[in-house]
C-alpha cells in the first residue's frame, strides 16, 4: 500500500530550499552586475569625451569624467584621473577607482583602471 500526502511535503521542501537560495544568491549578483555595468558606461563615456570633447582643457576633461563617473554611482576623484594628449595623435584618459563587492560569506575589494585612447582628429 502507498502512503499519499508527501508530494505536497515534497514540494514545500523544494520551494523552501529555491526561496533561500534565490534570497541568498540573486541580491549579490544583481549588485555584481550593477558593479561591471557601471565600469563598461564609465569607460563608453570616456570613450565619447575623448572623442568629443578632445580639445577641452585637461582640468575640463577631467570634471566632466568625475561628472559621469557620479551620475553612474562611482566615487571617483579628479585626482585619480590622468589625461594625456599627443597633439594631432591621440588622446589618453586614464581613470582609476576601487569598488568592495560584499556578500553574506564572501566579499571582494575591485580596483578598476579604465583607459582609453583616441586619435585626435
Amino acid at each position: 500500500m502507498r502512503v499519499r500526502g508527501y508530494g505536497l511535503v515534497k514540494l514545500l521542501v523544494v520551494l523552501a530550499i529555491i526561496f533561500i537560495v534565490a534570497y541568498v544568491v540573486v541580491p549579490p549578483a544583481i549588485e555584481l552586475g550593477r558593479i561591471m555595468f557601471s565600469y563598461a558606461s564609465l569607460k563608453d563615456e570616456m570613450r565619447g569625451i575623448a572623442k568629443f570633447k578632445a580639445m577641452e582643457e585637461d582640468e575640463d576633461i577631467r570634471k566632466l569624467v568625475v561628472q559621469k563617473a557620479k551620475a553612474l554611482g562611482i566615487e571617483l576623484l579628479e585626482e585619480d584621473i590622468i589625461v594625456e594628449k599627443y597633439p594631432g595623435e591621440r588622446i589618453v584618459i586614464d581613470a582609476y577607482y576601487e569598488k568592495d563587492f560584499v556578500m553574506p560569506f564572501y566579499s571582494h575589494h575591485f580596483k578598476f583602471n579604465p583607459i582609453i585612447e583616441e586619435q585626435m582628429k
